[in-house]
């Protein structure tokens, strides 16, 4: 099924668009962030030249899809992104097309931390990746962009975990419900091209980097609450009844990340665990 969805030439607070906790910096700023955590080395030869306008093909497709993190709209149908796929696809002469995509859902991810950040009202707190992040592949440089990271949310006491399940639900369903199905639209053309699907799927990387990027360092504040369930009462009492919907979002969230992979799905299935039975407590 096409999902229409057309250029947007002003900002979503403008265009009646609804926004999102996820909202943060303009997209120029993801844009940016993507040209500098793609950094690479301008030799000079035929092969490089290829190689640099494919890497120029990704930048600009990129450019189109990162609105979408930051709560906003994808510039561009889905038709002339599909369109912008099968170009980069066609001009991906050493098969790096996953390691593009994953680097612009890494930067994407940054702009979903950004706006939990503002959402709970905390300073953002910017981390260099490790070393095996930074890597873009054959022939081109490291970058040491340094990325947003949920340590802060993590380390800052004063923040009730009430509060960080309010975030991280709305966070969650616009992830789930505004980028998820857009970027899988996107992408559909991996499937049509030899090799492009090689067993992995666009779906899963937006999960597992939402996953890792967000909801894993999240943990230890999110058995807080249940422990705080287990000796001082139902959440409810102890935190309201918004609490109680936010822990419903929040375990549909768990659930649906610890399916990714049922071999290792140990923290998440535990915390959910606990969660349920602090909203039945």
């Amino acid at each position: 099924m096409i999902l229409p969805i057309h250029h947007s030439r002003s900002n979503s607070s403008s265009s009646g668009y609804p926004r999102t906790p996820m909202t943060a910096q303009p997209a120029s700023s993801s844009l940016a962030a993507l040209l500098e955590a793609k950094n690479i080395a301008r030799d000079q030869g035929p092969s490089r030249q290829l190689d640099l306008a494919s890497e120029d093909k990704w930048r600009r497709l990129g450019a189109r899809i990162l609105p979408l993190f930051n709560g906003d709209r994808m510039q561009g149908t889905v038709e002339e992104n599909n369109e912008m796929v099968r170009g980069c696809l066609r001009s991906d002469a050493d098969g790096a097309a996953w390691h593009e995509i994953h680097a612009i859902l890494r930067v994407g991810m940054s702009s979903v931390v950004r706006g939990l950040y503002r959402h709970l009202g905390v300073a953002p707190r910017f981390e260099q990746p490790p070393v095996s992040a930074r890597s873009e592949g054959p022939g081109r440089k490291q970058s040491a962009v340094a990325m947003l990271s949920v340590a802060g949310l993590v380390a800052d006491e004063s923040l009730r975990p009430d509060a960080i399940v309010d975030g991280l639900a709305a966070t969650w369903t616009a992830v789930y419900s505004h980028v998820l199905p857009y970027v899988e639209a996107v992408f559909l053309p991996l499937r049509q091209f030899k090799g492009g699907a090689e067993g992995k799927s666009v779906r899963v990387l937006v999960l597992v980097q939402f996953r890792d990027c967000v909801v894993v360092p999240l943990l230890p504040r999110l058995d807080e609450l249940a422990e705080i369930a287990r000796s001082q009462g139902p959440v409810g009492l102890v935190f309201g009844p918004q609490c109680l919907a936010g822990l419903a979002v929040v375990v549909q969230m768990l659930t649906v990340l610890a399916s990714l992979n049922p071999a290792e799905r140990g923290a998440l299935y535990a915390v959910a665990k606990a969660l349920v039975a602090a909203m039945q407590s």
